[in-house]
């Protein structure tokens, strides 16, 4: 309702698991109410995925990332073929714990950085329509 009052819209019915951890009763559950799951792009081949690593905030932990590394992570995902990450979903958060190397002050790069490459930003939405 906030939501509605505020923007003049209906929210859209998507949402993401905490931790991207789901099973398929809670995909039911969703389903029932009229929602769909969406989470970042994994690629398990390759063991890579568009999880930014923002939400890890100590540097002393192995998969720490500063905000250059988490700029150069999601550049490099399509390992250097065109259209590489064409459909990716990338994981940033709007906040963390962390102290320094805020994610958020790479997005404009990472964005700019994108675009090079010739991808586009387009919202779930039309995404999902695109790739049902």
């Amino acid at each position: 309702a906030l939501f509605r009052e505020v923007t003049g819209q209906e929210m859209k019915r998507f949402w993401r698991a905490p931790y991207g951890e789901t099973n398929a009763t809670l995909d039911a559950w969703a389903a029932e109410l009229g929602y769909r799951h969406v989470a970042w792009t994994r690629d398990y081949r390759r063991d890579q995925s568009m999880d930014s690593l923002d939400w890890i905030s100590e540097p002393a932990e192995p998969r720490y990332l500063n905000a250059g590394q988490i700029r150069e992570r999601i550049l490099s995902f399509d390992g250097g073929a065109p259209g590489g990450a064409n459909g990716a979903i990338i994981l940033m958060h709007l906040g963390s714990l962390r102290r320094n190397e805020q994610a958020w002050t790479v997005l404009e790069a990472i964005v700019t950085g994108m675009r090079r490459k010739n991808y586009s930003f387009v919202t779930i939405s039309r995404l999902l329509e695109e790739n049902p």
